[in-house]
């Protein structure tokens, strides 16, 4: 007779809740990778504009390309703002959908670790039983050589 994990079931729904909460983990780190590095371009882009208005202001600019420059600036300092708070709302969904993997997979584990107790003691009780056959047997084989 085979070990059966009378839970087996509900563990096996636990595995696929854990692996579906593995891929929204994953879905979320990379909506947040794309957020962040698209912020740290415009970042990147408005520091090399900065850098840019910096050293031709020294050379001399037109007061056209200083007012163009500012409004660009300006543009880009709003879209910076806004990707800052797209790229903290990807980082708190990833951090929920992390939080969540790691309540399924500690769900998981505990029904493992329950399987595992049962089946050891089921494999205890199995060897318990066989040397109470084996006993008996012993016994029997020991009555009969005494009467035979």
């Amino acid at each position: 007779m085979t070990f059966s994990f009378s839970l087996q079931q509900v563990m096996d729904v636990k595995k696929h809740d854990q692996i579906q909460a593995k891929k929204q983990v994953d879905l979320a780190r990379d909506s947040f990778e794309r957020t962040a590095t698209s912020l740290y371009e415009r970042l990147k882009e408005k520091e090399t504009l900065e850098k840019s208005v910096q050293s031709n202001q020294a050379l001399g600019m037109k007061v056209s390309e200083c007012v163009q420059t500012a409004l660009y600036l300006s543009q880009l300092e709003k879209v910076i703002l806004k990707m800052k708070e797209e790229t903290d709302h990807a980082r708190m969904e990833m951090q929920k959908r992390e939080e969540q993997f790691q309540l399924t997979a500690r769900s998981h584990k505990q029904f493992e670790r329950l399987k595992e107790r049962q089946a050891q003691q089921y494999e205890q009780d199995e060897r318990k039983r066989e040397q109470q056959q084996m006993d008996e047997i012993s016994v029997n084989q020991f009555n009969r050589a005494l009467i035979g």
